[in-house]
């Protein structure tokens, strides 16, 4: 019941984060099933999934969103239990899941400065002018070279 909560939020997903966060979800359901604060972990996970990063493996991702959920547990329970939450829904989440998706942009810049992420960037930029005819457009148009 309570996945049906991350499965609207995956609805709106498109492409490598709607798979990343389908698989998230599977394992959240598979492993962590008996928690009980499933309804937590569910809603926090929704309110992210625009945002966080995909970098991280899926099974590091969780055990981050389980920390933070651990550590920010009487901030996450006023707001489950308050009256915004009733009149917005999971957007009364949305400064907790921000800060969330900020923890894990830091952890993947870290990783990307050690050189544990890698990203789809080629090493080497080629730059070539598409019509050999005709003088480069890096040179001044008055010069003699070509």
């Amino acid at each position: 019941m309570h996945r049906r909560i991350a499965d609207r939020a995956l609805g709106r997903l498109s492409g490598d984060r709607s798979t990343y966060f389908a698989r998230v979800i599977d394992i959240i359901g598979r492993d962590h099933g008996g928690r009980s604060d499933l309804n937590l972990v569910y809603l926090m996970l929704a309110c992210c999934m625009e945002a966080a990063p995909i970098y991280l493996p899926e099974g590091r991702f969780i055990g981050e969103l389980l920390n933070f959920i651990d550590e920010r547990r009487t901030a996450l329970s006023r707001i489950l239990f308050g009256g915004e939450f009733l009149v917005t829904g999971p957007t009364a989440f949305t400064e907790e899941a921000d800060s969330f998706a900020a923890r894990l942009a830091e952890i993947c810049l870290t990783l990307y400065r050690k050189g544990e992420i890698e990203d789809d960037e080629p090493s080497r930029l080629t730059f070539t002018w598409p019509r050999y005819a005709e003088p480069s457009p890096y040179k001044a148009p008055d010069s003699d070279e070509e």
